[in-house]
């Protein structure tokens, strides 16, 4: 769909904004990018719907070369981009005529238009603000507007230059979940954000520094890597940020736990097994044998199941759960539970462990 060839560009013809960039993104791909301030991600998104002509190099969006006059219009059809300051899209006075501006250009019969105009707005989320004034919006929910414009003009390429910048938390899940659903209808998204939840749901994640490609690869190659990202400017999710900090903390104090309360039973249940743990090289252990020991134990002791197992349970989670080791990108986009404020975190085999 996009293929870019050692595109190169300056504003002022002496520092290079973008030093040969080359990418390509599939069609019907999430692609996301990422970096610091002043390293060409704004700048290469211009470059995909010809806002800007590369100094050298090329750009292809579907086949069509960006640089060819005579293409732009096709192009910006294909290709609908969605700025980081709303004002500079917003060309109406009402919100239901600055919608339909784009779908008007292209050609569209109006009675399409109006149907257009209001799947969009439902979308974002501002259905019943159609005779609203533009001006007197606030920033998130001018962005909203220009967001439904793009959508509005069924482009197969959707370009968000930190689109979700001035909304807020619940206006980020919205956008994410109409990126989704786009997504899921084949649509190609190319967003570039601060916000590394935001990444950790692309397919593929590039990073920029200074004009160039510094790393490339799937969420889980790219998001975990701590000291690179903060080379760069940049965090790790805060998913993976808890993983590793389960990773270095939960397993050894979930062993020591099952070491304090069942030692003297485990010593003579499985000794080889507490004397590895005592060494700290005993391997992540397996629902299924963990379930089994707590059988044995509880059998072995006077004590009721119905009093140890949950303390069992809790220790338990927590080894299972630095097993998962991570949390990792793909983890968070499978089960959707990054909420740290609400204690849930993915663990291995799809379960859920509760930390209190």
């Amino acid at each position: 769909m996009i293929e870019c060839r050692g595109v190169s560009f300056s504003y002022d013809g002496a520092v290079p904004a973008l030093d040969g960039v080359d990418l390509n993104i599939e069609d019907g791909e999430f692609f996301c990018i990422l970096g610091g301030n002043g390293s060409g991600k704004s700048t290469f998104a211009k470059h995909l719907n010809a806002l800007l002509q590369p100094d050298a190099g090329t750009v292809r969006i579907n086949g069509m070369d960006a640089s060819d006059p005579e293409l732009v219009y096709d192009i910006r059809s294909t290709a609908g981009m969605v700025f980081q300051n709303p004002d500079d899209q917003l060309v109406a006075t009402l919100v239901e005529d600055d919608v339909a501006f784009g779908p008007e250009n292209l050609g569209v019969p109006s009675a399409q238009i109006a149907q257009r105009v209001r799947e969009a707005l439902k979308g974002v989320g501002l259905v019943g603000f159609e005779r609203h004034e533009t001006h007197a919006l606030s920033g998130g929910q001018k962005q909203r507007v220009a967001l439904a414009g793009v959508l509005a003009m069924e482009p197969r390429v959707l370009i968000l230059d930190e689109a979700s910048s001035m909304l807020d938390p619940r206006g980020r899940k919205g956008l994410m979940k109409a990126c989704r659903a786009l997504h899921a209808r084949g649509m190609t998204i190319v967003m570039i954000t601060h916000f590394m939840e935001e990444a950790a749901e692309a397919d593929r994640v590039a990073v920029f520094r200074a004009g160039r490609v510094a790393m490339l690869g799937t969420p889980e190659e790219i998001l975990t890597r701590a000291d690179e990202l903060a080379q760069l400017n940049l965090d790790m999710p805060a998913s993976c940020c808890l993983g590793r900090y389960f990773v270095r903390r939960a397993y050894p104090f979930a062993h020591r736990c099952v070491r304090r309360i069942w030692s003297p039973r485990l010593r003579r249940l499985m000794p080889s097994e507490v004397e590895q743990a005592s060494r700290g090289s005993l391997p992540y252990p397996s629902w299924k044998s963990l379930t089994a020991l707590f059988r044995q134990t509880t059998r072995t002791t006077r004590r009721s199941p119905s009093s140890s197992y949950p303390m069992f349970r809790t220790v338990i989670r927590s080894v299972r759960a630095s097993a998962a080791a991570g949390i990792s990108a793909r983890s968070l986009r499978a089960n959707r539970a990054n909420r740290l404020s609400g204690e849930t975190t993915p663990a291995a085999r799809g379960r859920c462990a509760m930390y209190r």
